[in-house]
């Protein structure tokens, strides 16, 4: 592992093991996007076809070159809410974070990590978008929103979706992905 930082090393292992114990499903990812196919089949995760050993493998032996997701939804008993536009919603995460919301950083801002056993609460996905020209421009939190067509409000991810988890990196901003509570 020439050139990896033992520091990140260790905190990987520590987080993909952290995971596992929580019964988070554990998939390797290419930027953001999954490296393995069928990754969101229940049954590949029923019948043994995937497992978290064999993802924390498969992130050892490529010396790291993998992000980590998370699987949403009824695998890891899980969703995930994306504030994109925090603005146009009034809300403001903080109190939710002191509160020790379940929370990380994304490139652009916390998003909330919430634990049920409500199969309709973890089948639950949304995204909602807005065209641009619907939008006031002052509301627009980020500046590089100007520019696009479409413009995501909110985004809940369920069953069949997956997120990037820490210790990430973004593929394109570079930034790590951390943990704001634990």
């Amino acid at each position: 592992m020439s050139g990896f930082n033992e520091n990140i090393k260790n905190e990987y292992l520590k987080l993909l093991k952290h995971y596992d114990q929580l019964g988070w499903k554990i998939i390797p990812l290419e930027g953001k996007r999954p490296f393995w196919k069928e990754w969101d089949n229940p049954e590949k995760w029923r019948n043994g076809g995937y497992s978290n050993e064999e993802t924390i493998n498969e992130i050892i032996t490529s010396r790291f070159r993998f992000n980590v997701g998370i699987l949403t939804g009824e695998q890891s008993k899980i969703i995930r809410i994306d504030i994109d536009q925090p603005k146009i919603l009034g809300w403001n995460p903080e109190p939710a974070i002191k509160k020790g919301a379940l929370a990380h950083t994304t490139s652009r801002g916390p998003a909330l990590v919430v634990r049920s056993d409500n199969p309709e609460v973890l089948a639950f996905s949304k995204k909602l978008t807005k065209r641009r020209d619907e939008i006031d421009e002052n509301l627009l939190f980020y500046e590089e929103d100007k520019e696009k067509t479409i413009i995501t409000i909110i985004e809940i991810l369920g069953n069949g979706r997956q997120f990037v988890a820490p210790p990430s990196i973004h593929p394109d901003k570079k930034i790590r992905y951390e943990w704001l509570t634990s």
